[in-house]
C-alpha cells in the first residue's frame, strides 16, 4: 500500500511540475515577444502599461496552449525519465526542445499551417529549455526515486 500511495504522490509531482513548466514557458515566451515589441518604445509610459496589461491576460491563454500541444510529449518524456531514472538537467533541457519541436510540429500539422518564422522557431524553442529547466526543479531532479520503502518482513 506505501508504494502506491508513493506512486500517486509522485504523479502529483510530475503534473505540478508540468503545469508549471507550461505556465513558466509561456511567460518567458511573453517576455521575450513583448520585449521585442516594446523595443521601440521604451520612453512611453502608456505604452509600458499597455504591455503588461496585455502580459497578464494573455499569459493564461498561452500557458493553455502550451499545455495542450506539450502534454503528449511531456508525459512520455516524463516516463521515460522516470523509468531510466534520468535526472539530470541537460535530459531534461534537451528534451524541453524536443517537446517544443514536437508541439511546433502538432500546430502546424493539425491546422494545415505552415512553419512560423524563423524568430518565432527560437523563441519556441527557448521556451523549451526553460520548460525543461522548470520540470526538472520541481520533479525531474528526483526522477524514478520513490520514497516510501516496502515494509521489511521481519
Amino acid at each position: 500500500m506505501t508504494r502506491f500511495i508513493s506512486y500517486i504522490i509522485r504523479f502529483f509531482l510530475i503534473t505540478i511540475a508540468f503545469l508549471s513548466a507550461a505556465i513558466g514557458a509561456s511567460e518567458f515566451m511573453i517576455f521575450l515577444i513583448w520585449g521585442a515589441l516594446s523595443h521601440g518604445e521604451v520612453g512611453n509610459s502608456e505604452f509600458q502599461n499597455f504591455v503588461h496589461l496585455a502580459a497578464g491576460i494573455s499569459t493564461p491563454l498561452l500557458a493553455a496552449f502550451v499545455a495542450y500541444y506539450t502534454f503528449l510529449p511531456a508525459m512520455l518524456v516524463a516516463l521515460i525519465s522516470e523509468y531510466l531514472a534520468k535526472r539530470s538537467w541537460l535530459f531534461h533541457a534537451l528534451s524541453g526542445i524536443a517537446v517544443a519541436l514536437v508541439a511546433i510540429s502538432r500546430r502546424a500539422d493539425a491546422n494545415s499551417f505552415a512553419t512560423p518564422p524563423s524568430g518565432v522557431v527560437l523563441i519556441i524553442v527557448a521556451s523549451g529549455v526553460i520548460f525543461g529547466t522548470i520540470y526538472w526543479a520541481i520533479a525531474g531532479r528526483s526522477a524514478g526515486r520513490v520514497t516510501l520503502s516496502e515494509p521489511s518482513e521481519s
